[in-house]
């Protein structure tokens, strides 16, 4: 097993970006947990490959309100995916979301209202058939000006009903 290491990401980072490549490098976690107030100075954000997120205990009580952009990637197996729901809800002024999300993404089950967000001006989004469907059911982005969007389809996320297919 590889070894994981955190990282505290304190209130004073306005930028972090965390990207782990390769089969036997450790993994790692960017610790959000003690994010809970607006102090925070977190403007940039990157969460990707081999990087995980601790929230905090009661993830409702994120806060990222100056959080800009946003760029995450779950590219082995969806099961960090449900993060993104708790750092979108905790960051209403996004200029810029990236997400890549690979695997076996299931969307949380209680989804609620659409989150709005009227900075956002560049979305670019890579999933699978259902991580697709929810991101485009939560998003409200009334000043989108870029969009880039690719969702990619398997045999296994076609249930027999969709096409006669058992």
């Amino acid at each position: 097993n590889p070894t994981q290491f955190n990282v505290q990401c304190s209130a004073s980072i306005a930028s972090l970006s965390m990207q782990l490549d390769g089969n036997e490098s450790p993994s790692a976690c960017i610790d959000l947990s003690d994010h809970i107030s607006d102090d925070s100075h977190l403007e940039y954000l990157s969460v990707g490959a081999g990087t995980t997120v601790r929230l905090p205990y009661d993830r409702c009580t994120l806060r990222l309100p100056r959080l800009r952009s946003l760029h995450y990637a779950d590219i082995k197996d969806g099961k960090k995916s449900d993060a993104i729901h708790y750092l979108l809800s905790a960051s209403p002024d996004l200029e810029d979301l990236e997400v890549k999300i690979k695997g076996g993404f299931s969307p949380p089950p209680s989804v609620g209202d659409a989150m709005c967000f009227l900075r956002l001006t560049s979305l670019s989004l890579a999933s699978n058939r259902f991580g697709a469907i929810y991101f485009l059911d939560i998003l409200a982005c009334p000043s989108l000006r870029e969009l880039n969007f690719h969702a990619e389809y398997s045999r296994e996320d076609f249930t027999s009903e969709d096409n006669g297919l058992k």
